[in-house]
C-alpha cells in the first residue's frame, strides 16, 4: 500500500519548475540556455529594497510577525492599491502570503467544496488548474481564440457558467500570453459577473506593472466597484520589483475570506520572511522610479 495521499495523484508537479530545474541543470554542465520558464526579471533587486533588508537584520526585525503579515506591510500593500488602481481596501482586509502562489492556494483552500467549479481562461499559468484539482474544485478551462488577443469574452465567459461555479480567474497582463485587459475590456465582463452573484472573481495582477507603450491593464474592482465583494484583488513584489526570491505575495479581500485564509495560512506556513516582509515596505513605500 502506498504512503502518498490520493489527492497527489490528481496533480502534476509544476511544469514551470520542472523547466527551470532543467535549464539549471545545462547551465551547470556549461551550455548556454535561455529559460523561457519561469516569470524571471533578468534584473536585480534595487539597492534601496536590498538596503532595507539588511537594515531589518541589524535592527533584530528576525522574529516572528503577524500570520498575515506585519502591520507596517499590510499598510503599506492598502496604500499601493489605492494609489495604483484607486482599490479601497483596509489594512485588515488584506494578507501577505509566501508568494502570489500561496494566495491563490489559501483562496482556493479556504472556498472550494468538491465539485465546485473555477474558470480559467487559457492559455494559462500551469498552477491554477492544479491548485484548484488539489482543493477537489473542478477546473473549467476555457480556450481563448488568438483572433480576440487571447482574452476571454463576455460569450465565453457566459457559456461557461454552471450553478456550481464558484471562481472566475483572471490574470493581466496573462502569463504566457501578455495578452492584458483595458477597462473597455473588462467592462462586458463585469457585467456579466454582476448577472452572476453567486460567482466570485480572482484577478492575478502580478504583472500589472510590466506593460509598454504607455498601457496600463484595469483591475476588476476598478472598473466595477460593486463585484469588490465577491472579488480577491491579488498582487506582489516579484515581478515588478524584481524579488522573486524573497517570496511577498499579497491580496486585498473581503475580511471574511481574508480571516478565512489567514486561518488556513497560520496552520501551515504561518507568516512569511519578517526580513522580506521589511524589504516589500521600502519596495512599496520608497522611489517608484525603478
Amino acid at each position: 500500500m502506498s504512503i502518498i495521499a490520493d489527492r497527489l495523484n490528481r496533480i502534476s508537479p509544476s511544469q514551470t519548475i520542472v523547466i527551470s530545474t532543467k535549464a539549471r541543470a545545462l547551465k551547470a554542465a556549461g551550455r548556454n540556455i535561455i529559460s523561457l520558464s519561469a516569470g524571471e526579471p533578468d534584473f536585480r533587486t534595487p539597492d534601496n529594497i536590498a538596503q532595507a533588508a539588511m537594515k531589518a537584520i541589524e535592527g533584530g526585525q528576525t522574529r516572528y510577525t503577524d500570520v498575515a503579515g506585519t502591520p507596517e506591510l499590510r499598510k503599506a500593500v492598502a496604500e499601493r492599491f489605492r494609489l495604483d488602481s484607486g482599490l479601497d481596501y483596509t489594512a485588515e482586509e488584506v494578507i501577505v502570503s509566501t508568494g502570489g502562489k500561496q494566495i491563490i492556494y489559501n483562496a482556493m483552500m479556504a472556498t472550494l467544496n468538491p465539485g465546485d467549479e473555477a474558470i480559467i481562461p487559457a492559455p494559462c499559468w500551469v498552477s491554477y488548474p492544479d491548485i484548484v484539482t488539489l482543493a477537489e474544485g473542478t477546473p473549467v478551462i476555457v480556450p481563448c481564440k488568438r483572433e480576440n488577443g487571447f482574452k476571454l469574452t463576455a460569450q465565453e465567459l457566459e457559456a461557461a457558467i454552471t450553478p456550481r461555479t464558484k471562481w472566475v480567474f483572471l490574470n493581466s497582463p496573462c502569463n504566457p500570453t501578455g495578452a492584458a485587459y483595458s477597462a473597455q475590456d473588462l467592462r462586458p465582463l463585469c457585467d456579466v459577473l454582476l448577472r452572476h452573484p453567486h460567482i466570485w472573481i480572482f484577478t492575478d495582477d502580478i504583472y500589472a506593472k510590466l506593460t509598454y507603450d504607455g498601457f496600463r491593464p484595469a483591475t476588476f474592482v476598478e472598473v466595477e466597484p460593486r463585484l469588490r465583494p465577491r472579488t480577491v484583488t491579488m498582487n506582489g513584489v516579484s515581478k515588478a520589483y524584481a524579488m522573486t526570491g524573497w517570496r511577498i505575495g499579497f491580496s486585498g479581500a473581503p475580511i471574511e475570506l481574508t480571516k478565512a485564509m489567514n486561518k488556513l495560512q497560520g496552520q501551515s506556513t504561518s507568516n512569511t520572511c519578517s526580513i522580506a516582509q521589511a524589504a516589500a515596505v521600502e519596495a512599496l513605500t520608497g522611489p517608484q522610479d525603478f
